[in-house]
């Protein structure tokens, strides 16, 4: 498979997921709602970036107050999946949200790697809200010379 760096921006996927959805509300107040951002906020995904060469790429995440342990990284076929449970601020007791930005939910992104990997070999850090998720290319998958043998 060849690609460029400049092919890279295609394979980052947004696919967020709301844990709960609104049976009640037709679509006109739903649009409403999201319109004027009233109630709770529009579905969010994290922002990242993904860059590489021919021997790797890296995703980097940023998950500004999300702890260690509200994030899952995982290789399933030619795709690493990343979600993330964003935690609830505890409130003072008596007090209220007046308004709500930051959503509470559960959010997946994939990106998908546009070479074979070793998922045993993609290594994940996390330090001061920035995930990087490293995925090197299979040693299989890289491109070799060939010699041309002489007769």
């Amino acid at each position: 498979m060849s690609w460029t760096l400049s092919d890279l921006p295609k394979f980052a996927t947004l696919a967020p997921t709301r844990r709960t959805r609104r049976s009640d509300e037709n679509p006109e107040t739903r649009l409403l709602r999201d319109v004027l951002h009233c109630g709770q906020s529009r579905e969010v995904a994290p922002p990242l970036n993904v860059y590489g060469d021919e021997s790797e790429i890296a995703i980097r995440v940023e998950l500004p107050g999300v702890p260690r342990d509200a994030v899952e990284v995982r290789a399933e076929e030619n795709l690493v999946v990343l979600e993330v449970t964003r935690p609830d601020a505890e409130l003072p007791e008596g007090a209220a949200y007046r308004r709500r930005e930051r959503p509470v939910e559960s959010v997946r992104r994939s990106v998908e790697i546009p070479f074979r990997f070793d998922a045993d070999k993609i290594t994940a850090s996390y330090e001061r809200g920035i995930l990087e998720v490293r995925v090197p290319r299979a040693e299989a998958d890289r491109p070799r010379r060939i010699e041309i043998a002489k007769k």
